[in-house]
Order: C-alpha cells, then structure tokens, then sequence
C-alpha cells in the first residue's frame, strides 16, 4: 500500500512528471479539480482522473466509479480493481486487460471533499449530510460536462463498492 500511495503522490502532485511518464496503453486520460461552491459558499475542489474507452469513446457510455465509504479514494478501484492500468507490488503501472475502459469512458471521483485528493477550503465545513454530498456530485459532473461537451449526450451509468 505504501508503493500505490507513493505512486499516485508522484502522479498527482507533478503535472510534468505525469504527463510524461510512459503509460502501459495509450488511453486518452484527464484529471484535475473541479471547483464548486457547497453550502454557506464553502470552496469544494473534487478531483477526477478520465479515461476514455479503448473501443468506441464516442458512443460507448460514460461510468462514474465511486469507492464508497464514504470517504475512500476512487483512485483504490482505479489501481487496484478495475482501472486500465494497475499496480501489481511495484512502482510501474501495468496494463490492465480486464479495465473498464474496454468497454466505456469511465471517471473516477474522490468525494465527498476531503477525501484522498479532494479538499475543502475549510476543513470545519467537511459535507455531513447525504443531500449535500448529492447535490456536489451533481454540480461537480454538470462542471464536468461543460468542461468535456463531447460526452454529454452519452448514457451514463453509477456504479461504486460499499457505501
């Protein structure tokens, strides 16, 4: 565990480095912050890594993964489970055949804020209630696809573990 955390620290904290860094497949991949107003105007910065799908990006259906909790980063079934790519006990990225993104684009979402990469501006106003963790979802993907138009007219499915 202690590999993937500092594995995931190198990809996201050094934009250079991450872009890069010589990927197992080549997948079209976005990631970055989202920036929301929650509540009481509390800034929301929910962070997301994209990938398109291997197949037919522009017709095959949009999945939102969320490692549930909640409270656990979407980036444990992205290495871990069912992401393009994993992390086998070494520090290197291993193609993964078997990844979602054979079959759709899917994204991958640290929420509520404050977990793994997403944060708040104030950590006193972490999201303590279902409806708000809701309604930052729903603002975070409607930001999602003003930044990205090209896939909103796609079916989209949630799919997540736990919570």
């Amino acid at each position: 565990m202690k590999e993937l955390g500092f594995f995931l620290l190198l990809f996201i904290s050094t934009g250079p480095i991450a872009a890069a860094y010589p990927w197992p497949d080549n997948v079209t991949q976005y990631k970055g912050y989202i920036d929301l107003q929650s509540k009481g105007g509390v800034g929301v910065h929910l962070f997301y890594w994209f990938f398109e799908s291997r197949s037919e990006p522009s017709t095959d259906p949009l999945v939102i993964w969320l490692t549930g909790g909640p409270g656990c980063s979407s980036e444990l079934g992205l290495f871990l489970e069912n992401g393009p790519f994993i992390i086998n006990g070494t520090s290197t990225p291993t193609y993964n055949p078997y990844g979602w993104n054979s079959f759709a684009n899917i994204i991958y979402i640290d929420q509520p804020g404050g977990t793994g990469f997403s944060y708040v501006d104030k950590p006193s106003e972490y999201v303590h209630d279902e409806m708000q963790l809701a309604m930052d979802l729903w603002n975070m993907m409607l930001a999602f696809y003003e930044k990205y138009p090209k896939y909103t007219k796609l079916d989209l499915y949630i799919f997540g573990e736990s919570y």
